[in-house]
């Protein structure tokens, strides 16, 4: 690690003239993505003169445990007996038998031996993090907390550094520590002297300040422990603070990235930001999403300043991939950014590789300008495909629009991004056994990443008024309780998702169901990754149907009225829109509708016919005619009917 300790060498200024900051960003985050939130305060700070660095010690971590410990719940324990000077075999006892005895979602196959190991990489996480951040170097080291999994490993690290220097300053700031958490944070950890709550981009300098006694003015979103009983008051850019905002360089984390083994497992990611907060959530809040920033406003950057940050970023560092933070893809980036991108990538920039996440009922011309523009992967917010679902949950989507969404993004070659969510309050075992029946239908079609049982986090609808929609006894989880040790009041203030009951939990029904639907989705999955497939090649007069499935090969060719009916169910269309605009009689166009859904060729969902083959004609001049139509009405059109 003698290259890393170099990585963060820029606080040059002397103590006694200016803070010298270290910004830190812990496991159990993911490893191989940078946070861009500590980049951007980096380089407020820098650009106030205050000294600061950026540390990762997500690359320190080992990558010994499963992706399972990694993402999961039982990825923060691993740090408790560290935190907490426990004995590690005890430890580990108390929390398999909480595991068996809790049956916590996705620990399931967690085991002792599988603790003792995560323990150990976590063990020594720590001592190349202590060994890596010099000593005497900094007068204040500020954690980054997004996410729960981030606490205890935040609070190990802090602790040593804490008993190795005394008087270094301990400020823990981010989305885990906004609200009542930031409260909580304090309590719980004690090595923790300070806490922002909300968005620090404008505030971080005078914080910095204060804390080590170069400044007296006292940010509103800063907490002290001398402060408790006057809570924090959040603070949130405005949409002018957001534009003028520093432009991130990644520096640290490039060069940090180097000296790990991540660097040779997997490929450079960078992050950018267009948007803050949700267009869709200013109008109606998703009742499970608890994203904070959606209470606050939509916020966009202008198209210029996103292009001129991407530029940068793909010029300095060449990343295969760059990542947008947004919640939700903007419509004015839609269609003003996206044509832009697609410029550059004709002009200069081939490799040009992005991430959005987008409203979930795509246009075909919405995904031709997005893989014109040069997005591979994006995630369409798609969380079940079942309508009375999508309705409870306030999504403002159907379910076949999302598979035509579907189908458009295996068209243009964009991988797809999702996880269904079951056990929304009010879903019923008809809801499920629909969404089991789909799977056996859309097998060509990329499958969901897993069946997710309902989170229940804080800042959500579903959190904030929980006896409305019958959830109840709301705590934290049993295996938190062990690895805290707190009382179980302040464990409920600190944790950012909690557990829950409904009745839907508890009906074995249902629970049998949710477990077949994840077996249709794993058959899916299978199918999927072995090539399973079904495309349609239209000519002006025919369409050729190819089925690939398994070894079989099979080719249905479609003439006259069936070949435009077909293409006529390109897009979602009830059958008496189907015979208006092809001029088919109501009776023919009917009987070929339901000549499709019997063979497999379409879908009926909720009244509405959709042709399931994916198109196989958009080549590069398909892809450069699309993006053409995608005039800004065109897109307007298509935005306002995601509203609808």
């Amino acid at each position: 690690m003698s290259e890393a300790r170099h990585a963060f060498g820029q606080a040059k200024a002397p103590s006694g003239t200016s803070p010298r900051v270290l910004l830190v960003h812990m496991p159990m985050a993911d490893p191989i993505l940078p946070n861009l939130g500590i980049e951007l305060l980096c380089e407020r700070l820098r650009a106030e003169t205050v000294a600061c660095d950026v540390f990762y010690g997500t690359l320190r971590l080992s990558p010994v445990v499963s992706a399972e410990v990694l993402h999961g719940i039982v990825g923060q324990i691993l740090y408790a007996p560290l935190h907490r000077d426990l004995d590690v075999d005890t430890f580990v006892d108390e929390i398999c038998e909480v595991l068996e005895q809790s049956g916590t979602s996705s620990s399931r196959e967690v085991s002792a031996s599988e603790l003792h190991k995560g323990i150990i990489a976590a063990e020594m996480n720590l001592e190349r993090c202590l060994s890596d951040i010099p000593v005497g170097a900094y007068d204040v080291i500020g954690f980054s907390i997004i996410f729960d999994t981030q606490k205890l490993p935040s609070a190990a690290l802090a602790r040593r550094l804490k008993e190795r220097e005394p008087d270094v300053r301990i400020l823990f700031g981010g989305t885990g520590c906004d609200g009542e958490m930031a409260t909580a944070v304090i309590e719980a950890f004690p090595e923790v002297d300070m806490v922002m709550t909300g968005d620090a981009d404008e505030t971080i300098g005078d914080a910095v300040r204060f804390a080590t006694g170069h400044g007296t003015t006292v940010p509103p979103n800063l907490l002290t422990r001398a402060t408790l009983d006057r809570p924090a008051a959040p603070f949130h850019v405005s949409a002018a603070q957001l534009e003028a905002r520093a432009r991130p360089r990644f520096d640290s984390y490039v060069v940090q990235r180097a000296a790990s083994i991540y660097s040779r497992t997997h490929d450079l990611t960078l992050l950018f930001e267009g948007s803050r907060g949700c267009w869709w959530g200013d109008k109606h809040h998703c009742k499970f999403c608890g994203i904070r920033t959606v209470d606050e406003g939509y916020r966009q950057r202008s198209v210029e300043t996103v292009l001129d940050e991407i530029v940068a970023l793909h010029d300095a560092h060449r990343p295969y991939l760059l990542y947008a933070t947004d919640a939700i893809l903007s419509r004015e980036h839609m269609r003003q950014l996206m044509p832009r991108l697609a410029e550059l990538r004709r002009s200069g920039r081939p490799n040009l590789r992005l991430f959005f996440e987008v409203k979930s009922n795509l246009a075909r011309a919405d995904v031709a300008l997005l893989a014109a523009a040069g997005v591979v992967a994006a995630q369409p917010g798609i969380e079940s495909f079942c309508d009375s679902v999508l309705n409870r949950m306030d999504k403002g989507a159907t379910g076949v629009r999302q598979v035509a969404a579907l189908k458009w993004l295996a068209a243009y070659d964009i991988d797809a991004i999702y996880g269904l969510l079951v056990g929304t309050p009010g879903e019923s075992a008809d809801d499920l056994r629909e969404l089991i029946a789909l799977t056996r239908r859309v097998w060509h079609l990329q499958p969901p990443g897993s069946v997710n049982k309902l989170g229940l986090h804080r800042f959500s609808p579903y959190f904030r008024d929980p006896a409305r929609y019958g959830i109840q006894n709301v705590r934290p989880f049993a295996v938190l309780e062990a690895a805290y040790g707190l009382p179980r009041p302040m464990l409920a203030r600190l944790c950012y998702e909690l557990d829950y009951d409904t009745q839907e939990k508890s009906d074995p029904k249902v629970v049998a169901l949710i477990e077949e639907l994840r077996g249709a989705v794993a058959a899916w999955t299978r199918a999927y990754e072995a090539g399973d497939r079904m495309t349609v090649s239209e000519g002006p007069d025919a369409a050729n149907i190819v089925y690939r499935r398994g070894e079989s090969v099979s080719i249905t060719m479609l003439k006259g009225e069936d070949a435009v009916v077909y293409r006529a169910i390109a897009t979602p269309m009830t059958a008496g829109r189907v015979a208006e605009i092809t001029g088919v009689a109501p009776a023919a166009a009917e009987r070929c509708l339901v000549r499709f859904e019997e063979q497999g060729l379409a879908l009926k969902l909720s009244g509405s016919w959709l042709a399931l083959a994916v198109p196989m004609n958009t080549d590069a001049k398909a892809e450069n005619e699309l993006t053409r139509q995608a005039t800004p009405t065109e897109s307007a059109k298509s935005g306002a009917e995601a509203t609808a």
